[in-house]
């Protein structure tokens, strides 16, 4: 198995407050939101269009190459998430920003809101934090695979955070 450098992720509290850090920024909130409830990595978010939420099964359709994974809309989430997307084209880009941008974004969020450890709080970062937290709810790791995009189960076990669950062991 491969080495990964730890990530600092922050805590469910830390992100409520870099969520609120952006209160007045609809736009910026969205994003973290989106990179947060749904574990989307970078280039997953700037691909997104309006036209890939289907309000019908109330899922987020997110494209990679020839797979597409189908994630569930929170329902404390779907309004939030149709009021924003109200008016806009469904086939054009949802934040037309650059990966830099975003890194940015969420650092000056993690700072706004005093996290602990800010200036190491990344994207990917926020990725972790759904993982430990889906793990954290009891979610099975095949689960938590199919929803992360992973191919194999052992990559879905790095995202886990287990210094942050006591007694959590792989499922086997």
């Amino acid at each position: 198995m491969r080495t990964v450098t730890p990530t600092v992720v922050p805590t469910e509290q830390e992100i409520a407050d870099m969520f609120s850090a952006y209160e007045d920024n609809p736009r910026d909130r969205m994003l973290l939101k989106l990179m947060y409830f749904f574990g989307l990595k970078t280039r997953e978010l700037l691909a997104l269009t309006p036209g890939d939420f289907d309000f019908e099964f109330n899922v987020l359709d997110v494209r990679r190459g020839k797979r597409t994974r189908h994630l569930p809309i929170p329902k404390g989430f779907l309004d939030e998430i149709t009021a924003y997307l109200e008016g806009r084209p469904r086939s054009s880009p949802l934040f037309p920003l650059t990966d830099r941008h975003i890194r940015r974004l969420v650092k000056s969020a993690a700072l706004k809101a005093g996290v602990s450890q800010a200036e190491k709080i990344t994207p990917h970062s926020l990725r972790e934090a759904y993982a430990t937290n889906l793990r954290r709810s009891g979610m099975d790791r095949r689960d938590m695979q199919r929803l992360l995009g992973h191919a194999r189960t052992e990559t879905t076990d790095l995202y886990v955070r287990k210094d942050s669950l006591k007694g959590w062991e792989p499922d086997q």
